[in-house]
């Protein structure tokens, strides 16, 4: 059998909870070795040896915020074990007494800073560079589209709405100006790489647990039917969940959503700008866009929904976005100062 090692980090409220035992507990009914462990930030590191399979297990039931806990964020290294666990422990502080004080301390300052602080309601991702990263490695753009539709994007779903629960999430799946501009060969790499994806999402019980509703936004006049019928299977299979709503942008752009908008609101009396939401695809304001690709615009981006955005441009391609990298965007996010004019 094959030992494989996992170092896990996890941060929100994981403190005062019994995260660690409930931790334990699921561990050794895996026959993970290991231990689990407080940190005095508020976080909870976690080693574990085992199976491949059976810690990807863990990883995941990690994600679905176990009993009270609430999981904002799982940084996670595999790694080649170095030493031998004969069980899965619990290392705690010198005495019971002092180990609970300090677990219920780190959990209030866990709710005071979320107290103090409004988490991203809706973000939006246009995942750009992955043609030039192609070039760059000298890879296959199809390798490439293919390799980011089964990783990229399916972990960057999983870390914001499952992990972080933030309630919408909207993703460039290809642009209109993509779709219009871009030679057949191209495109159709695209096409089948989104489309096989659709389909494994739809199968997804992870997706499935955690509520999220798939919604498709654009000009589905000019998408081949094939993707269509893959996306519109999604979109009705996941039509009854509530509790997040992932949007993938599809032949879109924002420019030509306002004009479609004002058509449908031309005979319509709009009192103020939170009323035109209604007549657009996407209807709620976006919070955050974080673009790839070390270009700084916006590229036919939704724009009557990102008036107050807070946007950040990375200098790294689409396909070299990890979850660390998100969770240093997500600190970024958390240290500015939204005024909204004020």
């Amino acid at each position: 059998m094959d030992v494989h090692e996992l170092e896990i980090r996890v941060q929100g409220r994981v403190q005062g909870v019994r995260f660690r035992q409930m931790s334990a507990r699921i561990a050794r009914k895996l026959e993970i070795r290991g231990y689990v462990m407080n940190r005095a930030d508020g976080s909870v590191d976690i080693l574990a040896q085992g199976m491949r399979a059976r810690l990807v297990e863990l990883l995941r039931w990690i994600e679905e915020s176990p009993g009270f806990s609430r999981i904002e964020g799982v940084q996670y290294h595999w790694h080649v074990p170095s030493r031998t666990f004969s069980d899965f422990t619990i290392i705690k502080d010198s005495s019971f007494i002092s180990d609970q004080a300090k677990s219920f301390l780190n959990l209030g300052k866990t709710l005071l800073k979320k107290r103090n602080h409004s988490a991203p309601i809706h973000i939006s991702i246009i995942p750009d560079g992955n043609r030039r990263y192609a070039e760059q490695k000298d890879i296959d753009p199809k390798v490439v589209y293919k390799w980011i539709s089964d990783n990229t994007t399916t972990e960057i779903i999983r870390f914001f709405l499952v992990q972080k629960k933030i309630k919408e999430l909207s993703i460039f799946a290809i642009s209109r100006n993509n779709v219009l501009n871009r030679k057949k060969e191209h495109l159709q790499d695209i096409y089948d790489a989104q489309t096989t994806l659709y389909e494994e999402w739809a199968k997804n019980k992870s997706f499935a647990k955690a509520g999220i509703k798939f919604n498709f936004i654009g000009d589905f006049s000019l998408i081949p039917s094939a993707y269509r019928k893959a996306a519109e299977k999604l979109q009705k299979e996941s039509m009854d969940r509530k509790n997040h709503l992932c949007n993938l942008l599809v032949a879109y752009d924002g420019q030509q959503e306002i004009i479609e908008a004002v058509k449908k609101a031309k005979n319509s009396l709009v009192a103020d700008s939170k009323q035109f939401f209604k007549f657009l695809q996407i209807r709620t304001p976006i919070d955050l866009v974080i673009r790839t690709g070390k270009e700084k615009r916006f590229s036919g981006c939704p724009l009557y929904q990102t008036s107050y955005s807070e946007f950040i441009f990375a200098d790294y391609h689409y396909p070299e976005l990890t979850i660390e990298k998100l969770e240093e965007i997500v600190r970024e996010y958390d240290n500015r100062n939204r005024r909204f004019g004020v």
